[in-house]
């Protein structure tokens, strides 16, 4: 499903822009209309795709009340950690490997004390992750983080997110993206409050993530 039309009664609030493709709904960060996609499909499906990809089921809608706007982050508790796993399979079209800290412990005589297997299970189809990617890879020649390229002309596949409360506070931003070696998510906000940041997804945490990605691409 590669377009949506956005428009109709839900959510009420949502102005209408017509029809428009799901990969111009992602580099524009249109919630609305992915929101609209949850109605259509299913919040079961939308989260059985969230675990698929590495995010811990405990941490999704740990109050089960099933929010409509649960695709673009309602109730969700995740961490930077599983944000970059669940990217990470998308990266690897759509094959996961469960993150780990340490490959392989030998003793001195070379023996294998400990050595990591984690999962290499394709959990979505190669085509799918491949169109999440150029969506995504939209995002920065034309979407919420437009003229953010690496340098050298390195692909990435970017999105920005930012968390909204009412009376326009921005608590938690983000910027999670990744290259064809390399993914890093970057959380941006305050972890025991709700202060405001005053920032977007495609603000300070988008800088921190170029800077960063920059360097280790060299």
């Amino acid at each position: 499903l590669w377009g949506i039309k956005d428009s109709g009664p839900y959510p009420g609030d949502c102005p209408s822009q017509g029809m428009v493709s799901l990969s111009q709904a992602l580099a524009q960060s249109n919630n609305c209309a992915f929101m609209r996609l949850q109605a259509a499909v299913g919040f079961d499906k939308v989260k059985e795709t969230a675990i698929k990809l590495g995010l811990t089921p405990a941490s999704l809608d740990p109050n089960n009340v099933r929010p409509a706007c649960f695709t673009i982050g309602c109730d969700a508790l995740v961490k930077p950690l599983d944000m970059a796993l669940a990217y990470a399979t998308i990266a690897n079209d759509g094959r996961r490997n469960d993150a780990h800290f340490v490959s392989k412990v030998e003793d001195r005589s070379g023996k294998v004390i400990y050595e990591a297997h984690p999962r290499n299970e394709q959990v979505i189809p190669v085509d799918v992750a491949r169109q999440a990617t150029v969506g995504m890879e939209k995002v920065v020649t034309s979407g919420t983080y437009s003229g953010g390229s690496l340098p050298q002309g390195r692909p990435a596949a970017v999105k920005t997110g930012t968390t909204e409360l009412e009376g326009g506070k921005n608590t938690d931003v983000w910027f999670i993206g990744f290259t064809p070696r390399y993914v890093t998510a970057v959380w941006y906000g305050y972890a025991n409050t709700q202060n405001s940041t005053g920032e977007t997804g495609g603000g300070k945490p988008a800088s921190i993530w170029h800077d960063f990605m920059s360097f280790v691409t060299q």
